[in-house]
């Protein structure tokens, strides 16, 4: 079946691997290395001096996404693309873990207890989506392989 435009309905629905959606990506995480890494110099009233104790884990997440996604740009057949997905995945699994476990915030002074709640709450959230960003990513590269 094909739509007005000769398309059909499944080249229409099948994900497209662009290199211009790498190219965003590797912009925003740069733009939060940076960012996040000047956060202990602004004196943030929210911010614990255990922050730049996430630091190291969180660099190397984004350091892995901004790598990965530039080597994507040259070589980027879909189950690479899956694979380095679930990689990044994996990287932001340990970010988030970490960022939970040392919970460098404490709202608790500007809005009250309940924030601290709601952000460990997102945070484990986080490390459940990327668990299961994993799974997806590779199940995906291995159908990938099959496809072909």
């Amino acid at each position: 079946m094909s739509d007005s435009n000769g398309t059909s309905a499944k080249a229409a629905k099948k994900p497209k691997n662009r290199i211009s959606n790498y190219i965003p990506s590797i912009i925003f995480n740069i733009a939060l290395l940076v960012v996040l890494n000047k956060i202990p110099d602004w004196n943030i009233v929210f911010i614990t001096e255990s922050y730049p104790d996430i630091l190291r884990a969180v660099n190397t997440a984004l350091i892995v996404h901004i790598a990965g996604n530039l080597i994507l740009i040259f070589i980027h057949p879909l189950v690479i693309h899956h694979l380095a997905n679930a990689f990044f995945s994996i990287f932001s699994l340990i970010a988030a873990w970490v960022i939970l476990s040392v919970f460098p915030f404490d709202f608790s002074e500007i809005v009250g207890y309940w924030l601290n709640t709601l952000v460990r709450v997102c945070l484990i959230i986080g490390v459940v989506g990327s668990a299961i960003s994993i799974v997806v990513h590779v199940v995906k590269a291995v159908f990938a392989v099959f496809k072909k």
